[in-house]
């Protein structure tokens, strides 16, 4: 059961990975840029990846002062976890620290280890996918390779700038450079009439998924983010419910459904 759940967990992770690469290619994200305080996620970087850190002897310190960014925090935060998870996993004696450089109305954000270091060669590389160096074994462990790839994504699509400075056995520092906020427009929660971003209670979905399994979990997941569920085999079983009164919010299709039949004409 450890293994079939390390399995499950390590499958989990890659499925993740890839979802935010198609995402981020195909143009599905777009960026909702909002003003918010680094103390915030850098808070939660020092939460999630401290145990990490002090398992392998490593200091991690996030500084994050007072400074208010404009960016969208999603894309923002998954950039900085990337770059702290490559230094916590790189680094093996001293630490990681991240910072904040003010510079005229932009804020660079520093993610800086006492790791490997990265040639000079290979600087152009580190951002290709399924690009790892120090990792010839493939060791899952290490990750996929992939993370720096979304953070270059994420960083064009947010047209924030990104930089490295990398010196082998002297470790290296990764940057990105956000344009500075406002506190004045900092959205403190006081007007319930605004809804939570990513809030999806009372969301009517329908599920469209001929394997039964994958419909049972997706229905628990969506169920767990308090979603109204229909969930369905077919296409025609779908138009039923819609017609005894669920007027969905959302279809989710499985590509590949049963007669040859694809979601997308199930949607339409």
């Amino acid at each position: 059961m450890e293994h079939i759940g390390e399995s499950v967990q390590a499958l989990q992770k890659m499925f993740d990975v890839l979802l935010d690469v198609s995402r981020l290619d195909a143009g599905v994200l777009r960026p909702q840029p909002h003003h918010f305080r680094l103390n915030d996620l850098f808070r939660t970087l020092r939460i999630d990846y401290g145990p990490e850190a002090a398992v392998k002897g490593l200091t991690l310190e996030c500084d994050g002062a007072d400074v208010v960014v404009r960016s969208d925090p999603a894309l923002l935060e998954r950039i900085l976890r990337n770059y702290v998870a490559n230094a916590v996993r790189y680094t093996d004696v001293g630490g990681v620290r991240v910072e904040c450089v003010l510079a005229g109305d932009s804020v660079r954000v520093d993610v800086t280890d006492t790791g490997i270091g990265i040639a000079p060669e290979h600087l152009s590389e580190i951002f290709e996918e399924f690009h790892q160096l120090n990792n010839p074994e493939r060791d899952r462990r290490k990750g996929l390779g992939l993370g720096l790839a979304i953070v270059e994504r994420a960083a064009r699509l947010l047209e924030h700038p990104i930089h490295v400075d990398s010196k082998p056995g002297h470790g290296s520092c990764f940057s990105v450079t956000v344009p500075r906020g406002d506190v004045a427009h900092i959205y403190d929660g006081a007007d319930p009439a605004v809804a939570i971003p990513g809030d999806l209670s009372g969301l009517g979905v329908v599920i469209v998924e001929d394997d039964a399994t994958v419909r049972t979990g997706m229905r628990a997941l969506l169920e767990q983010w308090r979603c109204r569920v229909v969930a369905v085999a077919s296409e025609d079983e779908a138009v039923a419910a819609i017609r005894t009164g669920f007027a969905p919010d959302a279809i989710v299709a499985d590509y590949r459904l049963r007669e040859e039949r694809t979601g997308v004409q199930a949607i339409y």
